[in-house]
Parts: C-alpha cells; structure tokens; sequence
C-alpha cells in the first residue's frame, strides 16, 4: 500500500474487499472444489486405487459389457473352453489399461460426480461435490467401501488447492489494497 490513508478511506477499503470476497466467494468455492475433483480423478486414473483380482468369474458376467470386438472375442473364446474371465484382462483385450484400478471403464462415475451442494455461514463457504445420479451414487458407494475413500484430496493435492485459494483470495484483497 503506496502512502498513508486516513481512517475513513481505509473503512471504505475493507468494506469494499468485504463486499467482494462475499460476492465473488461462492464462485471461488466452485471453482476450487471442481479443480479438487478433477485432480482427484487425474491421481485415479494414473495410479489406480488397487489391482485387479486374478480370480476368473464365468463369462456371463460380462455379456454386454464389451466395448469393442476384442472384449466379445474373449467372452467367446473362454465361453468355448469353459474358462472364467478376470476383468483385468477383460480391459485388456480391449486395448485398455489393465495394470490397476481406474474405476474408468465406462466413464460415467466420474463424469457424474458434479457439485450438489455450496452452503455457507458467516465464516467459510462448503462445496458438495457428488454424483448426482442413483445408480452413479450406489456404484461409488460400493467403490469407496472396496477401495477406502479414494475421494480424499492427497496432502499434496490440498496443498495445491489451498494454495489456488490463497491467490484468487489474494487477487481480490489486491484490487483495494494495492
């Protein structure tokens, strides 16, 4: 802050960054809860949440779930020798990675996952991110009891979104106090 200012223009300074922050605040929120969400989706995708069992279930279990020929070429050729499938390598034979858990393969889960929610009190403002559909609801349930609660930002991660925060927080102080 270049020079000094009296009292009466520095109230008028604080109550305009107030104004700002409780006017720009909720979109703030949005934003950073969505950038959480897609950098949680990004860790998943990259590192997975666990490995694929090896353990074969009959191929039943796949009928009309194949994306691609490959998938149908191995559901029959299993079916032919009375052999179960693993559902890594159900990925896998349609040319999709099958090294961890991505919780990708039809890409709805993620793509549901939306914000539901910003509620606020006089203090801090709190963004629900969610599906926002039944079935997407129940099959993340069921994920997160399988896999722990890969929803959790990593510390590095909240770090990152802290800090994102902080800026935009600081760009608007910066517009009266600068």
């Amino acid at each position: 802050m270049a020079g000094s200012i009296n009292i009466d223009e520095m109230i008028e300074r604080l109550n305009g960054a107030i104004d700002a922050i409780k006017k720009e605040a909720p979109d703030l929120t949005k934003r950073l809860a969505l950038t959480a969400k897609d950098k949680i989706e990004e860790r998943v995708k990259e590192k997975g949440v666990g490995e694929y069992s090896t353990n074969p279930v009959p191929t039943f279990f796949f009928y009309g779930k194949s994306r691609n020929q490959g998938g149908r070429d191995l559901i029959d050729k299993k079916e032919d020798n009375n052999e179960g499938i693993y559902w890594g390598e159900f990925r896998k034979a349609q040319g999709l990675q099958s090294d961890h858990v991505d919780l990708t393969y039809s890409g709805r889960m993620f793509a549901n996952i939306k914000l539901t929610n910003l509620r606020n009190n006089q203090f801090y403002f709190i963004a629900t991110i969610a599906p926002d559909i039944v079935d997407e609801i129940k099959k993340l349930g069921y994920q997160t009891d399988r896999y722990g609660d890969f929803l959790v930002l990593t510390p590095e991660q909240d770090k990152d979104i802290t800090e994102l925060g902080q800026l935009e927080f600081d760009h608007i102080l910066n517009r009266f106090f600068k």
